[in-house]
């Protein structure tokens, strides 16, 4: 198999403290690809010892690989400091933040990656997954990294690798090792262990006639490295809440590898490291949500009493009780409208449908669609901040607005609509799948393995789109999967029990135009990183710059007003 690898380490960007270990990071990656044998014209190493690193010179290296015949997989690893911005992953280079196209958007680099032709591609981010803070920080909105050169054959698997979960950081620690006072990150060297087979429990058996290897397959990985670096932090004794637990996103096959360590015979099929500690892993989001998932797809409402009354993780369980459906009007005699708990309704915009501001403190909307055509609108709240969101006939909306968060959306069928019956059968099961599908979410662990999305595909077609706003995270599940004869098949399927009504992240993720989609913009925060990527462009300039930290999508003021004249103007 013919490798490549690009490898980049940035220890300097903007005012952020300069990090110790991101050379010594590409340094072992750099040891272990040439120990795989990879040439070294096609091993690139982009630090900022000798200058800055840009933008440019790490598209350049990955298009000259791209554009080499014959290579099978490409390795990107990255040293520095990360953020999360709207629920994407961003890696500031030198120019970073004051120059916003300074970093690499990885989730829209992913999407572009997977149309390159190099059947497999793998990045790594030794990176902080934190939020981005100050003004400045927010507004990066950086650049692919792959060049965007359209689909040519199907889409080929793309892995990613994380050095923590989202939201945490990624940590270095004094080497014990040295008296000089070097730092060492600890993913990396967890991650280079393995890949050099320095622990025999992760490696494969494989014989080739006389010769025998261990090869480090990408799923095995990812669970052996999320044991093996809570060993390492517990044998550090790092004060206490200090934890860093990886997380990868494996689409690749079972059959694919990254390293082969050749062994002689007799060596030990399995290693000697036992079963990870109970105690050990006190923040485990991806086992925990991929388990009470699967629990959710087969017991219904059982999974929402295991969260709420089991030693689940306590932030997972808070956010769960916090989206337990409320009280409130279930009808409009127009049968559509809107609700929102946690504040109050100041003003109403409407596309293609008739709105009013009504009930007791202004949080109930009432919506008259106009027939034929796909409606939406736009909530302005009592802080000045909004959202837009689409009309959807016979439905009522209800938003949960918390902590200046649009924490949640929900879609149920009103009273007097022919499908209330269906919805009424069953509202236990659908909201509790709803709950925990949206509180993973919200931490960035909802994700599905390749034996959970038939499962759940079988499981929202049963639901008759009882809760169109759940088609929402499967189809960003399927993404992921890169899945898109699901997420078209399920966008038709709802246009077609919708009356016509097109989801805009849907749309995009499907790959088709988003002009006549609704809303107008991604419904769901992690859409935006992905739109260049898709060629959806937003349709008001600098809207972007005006959304806030929020799962749902959430103006702040500046951009409910641009959006409002917007409507006002009849250009939405």
């Amino acid at each position: 198999m013919l490798q490549a690898a690009v490898l980049i380490g940035v220890s300097r960007t903007g005012d952020l403290p300069p990090l110790a270990a991101t050379t010594a990071g590409v340094a072992a990656m750099r040891s272990w690809a040439l120990g795989q044998g990879m040439r070294p014209d096609l091993v690139t190493v982009l630090t900022d010892e000798t200058g800055p690193v840009e933008v440019y010179d790490i598209k350049r290296a990955v298009k000259e690989i791209v554009d080499r015949a014959g290579v099978e997989q490409l390795v990107i690893y990255f040293a520095g400091h990360g953020v999360n911005i709207k629920y994407g992953e961003y890696w500031l280079l030198s120019h970073a933040p004051e120059d916003s196209q300074a970093a690499v958007n990885v989730e829209s680099s992913i999407v572009l990656a997977r149309r390159c032709g190099i059947p497999h591609v793998v990045l790594i981010s030794d990176a902080c997954r934190t939020a981005a803070e100050g003004i400045e920080a927010q507004q990066v909105s950086g650049s692919e990294i792959f060049p965007n050169t359209g689909p040519d054959g199907p889409e080929r698997d793309v892995d990613v690798f994380f050095a923590s979960t989202l939201g945490k950081p990624a940590y270095e620690v004094k080497d014990p090792a040295t008296t000089a006072g070097r730092f060492r990150a600890l993913y990396t060297d967890a991650l280079t262990d393995a890949l050099t087979g320095q622990d025999t429990s992760v490696l494969d058996r494989h014989q080739e006639g006389r010769e025998l290897f261990g090869l480090i397959r990408p799923r095995p990985l990812k669970k052996h490295l999320q044991a093996d670096m809570a060993r390492r932090l517990r044998a550090l004794r790092l004060p206490p809440g200090t934890n860093q637990i990886p997380d990868a996103r494996i689409t690749s096959g079972d059959d694919v590898w990254l390293s082969k360590i050749p062994m002689p015979y007799g060596w030990p099929r399995e290693g000697t490291r036992g079963p990870l500690p109970a105690d050990v892993v006190d923040d485990s989001r991806p086992a925990l949500s991929q388990a009470l998932l699967r629990r959710a797809l087969d017991l219904g409402p059982g999974a929402l009493d295991a969260v709420r009354r089991g030693p689940a993780w306590p932030p997972l369980r808070d956010a769960v009780d916090r989206r337990l459906p409320s009280s409130g009007p279930r009808h409009f005699e127009t049968r559509c409208g809107f609700k929102v708990r946690g504040t109050t309704i100041d003003e109403v915009y409407a596309a293609h449908a008739e709105a009013e501001v009504l009930g007791p403190g202004y949080d109930l909307v009432r919506v008259t669609p106009d027939p034929g055509r796909q409606g939406q609108v736009l909530l302005r709240f009592a802080d000045g901040n909004g959202a837009v969101l689409p009309v959807i006939p016979d439905f009522i909306a209800e938003l949960t607005y918390r902590d200046g968060e649009l924490a949640d959306v929900v879609y149920e069928p009103s009273n007097g609509s022919q499908r209330r019956r269906d919805f009424q059968q069953r509202a236990a099961e659908l909201r509790a799948l709803r709950a925990l599908i949206a509180s993973a979410a919200e931490f960035g662990v909802f994700r599905l393995e390749s034996d959970d999305a038939p499962l759940l595909a079988r499981k929202m077609q049963s639901f008759k789109s009882l809760d169109p706003a759940l088609a929402l995270f499967a189809a960003y599940a399927y993404h992921d999967l890169r899945d898109r004869d699901r997420i078209r098949a399920m966008g038709n399927w709802l246009a077609g029990d919708l009356e016509g009504v097109r989801l805009f992240d849907i749309t995009m993720l499907s790959g088709f135009p988003v002009a006549r989609a609704v809303p107008f913009v991604p419904m769901l925060s992690q859409g935006w990183p992905l739109m260049r990527a898709f060629g959806a462009s937003p349709r008001l300039a600098d809207l972007e710059r005006h959304t806030l930290s929020s799962l749902w999508t959430l103006f702040d003021p500046v951009g409910v007003s641009k959006a409002g004249e917007a409507i006002r103007r009849g250009e939405i």
